[in-house]
């Protein structure tokens, strides 16, 4: 993945609001910080909360420019979603959020 600005297009393809998140850390996604009911602690030790969107109603679309211009590990969660217990699958055939640019990864 190339540092810069990246555009991420986002469409809620589910039945309840959602947001997308994006964080950088060094941590392997299993040990971002989590409470009680498996959701990251935003403000958790060890990761920095880059993106945080508007919530997306069901059927609507967010066009959003996130900034990794920084070196490192960037992940993208979306809240609610399969970030709970304490995993990120690499395909989730049930996710909500389809769009360009969702893909977790290095930069630098």
């Amino acid at each position: 993945m190339s540092a810069g600005q990246a555009k991420f297009v986002i469409t809620n393809i589910g039945t309840i609001q959602h947001e997308l998140l994006v964080f950088k850390s060094d941590l392997a996604p299993a040990a971002y910080p989590v409470d009680k009911k498996g959701d990251i602690v935003e403000d958790g030790p060890g990761i920095t909360l880059v993106s945080d969107g508007d919530n997306i109603d069901p059927g609507k679309t967010q066009t959003r420019t996130v900034d990794l211009t920084q070196p490192g590990t960037y992940l993208r969660v979306q809240h609610p979603g399969p970030f709970q217990g304490g995993h990120v699958p690499s395909r989730h055939r049930d996710a909500p959020l389809r769009g360009t640019g969702l893909r977790p990864g290095r930069v630098g």
